[in-house]
């Protein structure tokens, strides 16, 4: 196996992990992209039921992928000590072997129930399959190598796409998008194991190595469950108090935080890494913290502005005017995002590689409360718009745990900066969304105010952050572009 890097790269860690997440960001953006023409292709042979099927056996999936994981995985990537062979195999092993009997337990049951269960058992042996890349992808994470992962997740989009619509065309129905996802993981597990081969053993079980690493996975995990919760707990509130027509309704808008959030995470994934390797080598955390949340606030600021100007005029165009209720509940929505995540992104890394996790999983929490007796008070009488506000409440209770938490690791001026920092774009974004509300919802408008409006925001946070925003323009596009800024 290929060590880490080395101590003393701070330069090669730096220029790894920007590269990774334009890597991440531009892979986030690309799949997506696909994956919404190949759902515009598959919903012409597949009934809404088969969706429905296969959503909730997607659903389950994604609760067993969170428990039986365990945080192991991350655990490693951020361990002191490079991964032994006896490690990356148990964690490979132990994960398909609690999956796989899952798997075969739940396809026993469908045999007795029905399809419902089989298929469910079909996209669980999905999570076995995926686990066989664990141990590349770990050591492709610790030498903060994002471009194999990257491109073993396209692979398996691609292939899942294909098989599925060729499936699909052919009349298997729901068990199309079983086998989609089937070669999904299968093939892209393949292609990483190529790329980082890892003589990993099949017969090797050491339950030492899951003592050792699980204390940590389980807080890690903690935080991911509260997270689910908070998230899903939020939707069913909105349809008990406010009924399921303006949970559609929030669905919508939620959709379009769904844009810059899939470029919050890449920004995630790679601070992590970036900060395990700090703690690991004793350094300080103050810059990476600068760097991160600069790097992740220019692009989400503008892609929020610029959804929050477009959204009045291109939402009823796009969706018809029976969605027009979703208009409102965008800026709130957007303003979230922006308030959290350039500090939220550096905050989970620094905290999880400080093993600080709980703190992390206090701020989720905390705000999932707040947000959800905002979304009872709000959301009965204002809709959509009520819980979007409730969102934007929360969000505000989750940075402030953040800070408190913060404080041990990093000097009170860098976590000022960052506030002071994300206080422009938020100010814009206000004034967009005043603006927008009360321009004519025609196309030109849709199409010129979003322009305009991320125009704005790059030349005020020029003005009043040049030296934030240099740093993320430098991460952000090729040195060519920005050479001499």
């Amino acid at each position: 196996m290929a060590a880490d890097l080395p101590h003393g790269t701070q330069d090669d860690l730096r220029s790894r992990t920007i590269r990774g997440a334009r890597i991440l960001a531009v892979r986030g953006f690309a799949l997506k992209l696909v994956g919404a023409f190949g759902t515009l292709a598959l919903v012409r042979f597949l009934s809404p039921e088969d969706f429905g099927v296969v959503a909730f056996g997607l659903a389950f999936v994604a609760f067993a992928q969170v428990f039986t994981e365990g945080g192991l995985a991350a655990a490693l990537i951020r361990s002191r000590d490079e991964p032994t062979l006896v490690e990356l195999s148990t964690l490979r092993n132990v994960q398909v072997l609690l999956t796989g009997t899952l798997a075969a337990l739940l396809l026993v049951l469908g045999t007795l129930t029905g399809r419902t269960l089989v298929i469910t058992g079909l996209l669980m042996l999905a999570i076995p399959l995926g686990s066989l890349r664990v141990p590349a992808a770990i050591l492709l994470e610790r030498e903060v190598r994002y471009g194999p992962i990257a491109a073993a997740e396209v692979v398996g989009q691609l292939s899942y796409l294909l098989l599925s619509l060729g499936c699909a065309v052919a009349g298997l129905g729901p068990y199309a998008l079983v086998v989609g996802a089937l070669a999904r993981a299968g093939l892209g597990s393949a292609y990483l194991l190529r790329a980082r081969p890892v003589p990993v053993r099949f017969r090797c079980l050491d339950l030492q190595v899951v003592r050792t690493h699980l204390p940590y996975g389980l807080r890690l995990q903690l935080s991911n469950i509260a997270t689910l919760g908070r998230d899903q707990g939020g939707n069913l509130l909105v349809a008990a108090v406010a009924g399921t027509s303006v949970l559609g309704v929030l669905t919508l808008a939620r959709s379009l935080v769904q844009i810059p959030l899939q470029l919050v995470r890449g920004f995630y994934r790679v601070s992590f890494t970036a900060m395990s390797h700090l703690v690991r080598d004793g350094r300080g955390l103050d810059t990476a913290v600068r760097q991160v949340a600069a790097t992740t606030l220019l692009p989400t600021a503008l892609l929020c502005v610029g959804i929050t100007a477009a959204a009045p005029a291109m939402l009823p165009i796009l969706f018809g005017d029976t969605w027009r209720g979703a208009v409102p509940a965008v800026p709130w929505a957007l303003a979230a995002v922006v308030l959290v995540a350039p500090l939220g992104v550096a905050a989970a890394g620094a905290l999880q590689a400080s093993d600080r996790v709980g703190r992390l999983t206090w701020s989720i929490v905390l705000s999932g409360a707040v947000t959800f007796v905002g979304i009872a008070l709000l959301a009965p009488a204002r809709g959509a718009e009520g819980a979007a506000v409730a969102g934007l409440i929360g969000s505000l209770v989750e940075l402030l745990v953040l800070v408190l938490s913060l404080r041990p690791l990093l000097q009170a001026g860098t976590i000022l900066g960052v506030l002071c920092s994300v206080a422009v774009p938020l100010a814009v974004l206000t004034g967009v969304a005043l603006v927008a509300a009360s321009a004519p919802a025609t196309l030109l408008w849709g199409l010129l105010l979003p322009v305009g409006a991320c125009v704005l925001v790059l030349v005020v946070l020029v003005l009043l952050r040049r030296a934030d925003t240099i740093v993320a323009l430098r991460a952000i596009l090729p040195a060519r572009f920005v050479r001499g800024a």
